[in-house]
């Protein structure tokens, strides 16, 4: 114990259980901050999709507007996604090698089905992607290389 202007400072100690109650507070928050930001670009994605259908309809302007944001959107979402998804590898990989070597099986937990949420959400990414991408692809064509009758 040192003193300081006679005060006692503690020395710092390290977290208890080798911080696994942190990393499960890590965990946890990753894990909501996921489906929250994942939960909101899917519903920009919808709404940005059905204004895009309304657009069919109106000038080529809007149209290429709506694609162009939405391609943006996923891109983001994708970002985010991937972000995520590596924060949650980390932690899970820092409380592996803070147990004790008879609870890794906890860690080794698959869920039984055909498709994982991480596979799901990027192929959903990669539709958006293809969606969007094509639709702002076609308008640049239609806006620079207009066909001449």
């Amino acid at each position: 114990m040192k003193f300081r202007g006679g005060r006692e400072i503690n020395s710092i100690q390290p977290l208890p259980h080798g911080g696994i109650d942190v990393l499960v507070d890590f965990i946890t928050h990753q894990d909501l901050v996921t489906w929250t930001a994942l939960s909101i670009f899917l519903a920009a994605e919808v709404i940005l999709l059905g204004f895009f259908l309304q657009a069919l309809t109106s000038n080529p302007i809007t149209i290429g507007t709506i694609s162009t944001i939405g391609l943006f959107v996923t891109i983001a979402s994708l970002a985010v996604h991937r972000r995520s998804n590596a924060y949650m590898a980390a932690y899970i990989s820092l409380a592996k090698k803070r147990c004790h070597p008879d609870d890794i099986a906890i860690f080794e937990v698959e869920p039984a089905g055909w498709f994982s949420a991480k596979g799901t959400m990027t192929a959903l990414h990669i539709l958006f992607l293809v969606l969007w991408g094509t639709f702002t692809i076609a308008y640049l064509v239609a806006i620079y290389f207009p066909v001449k009758p």
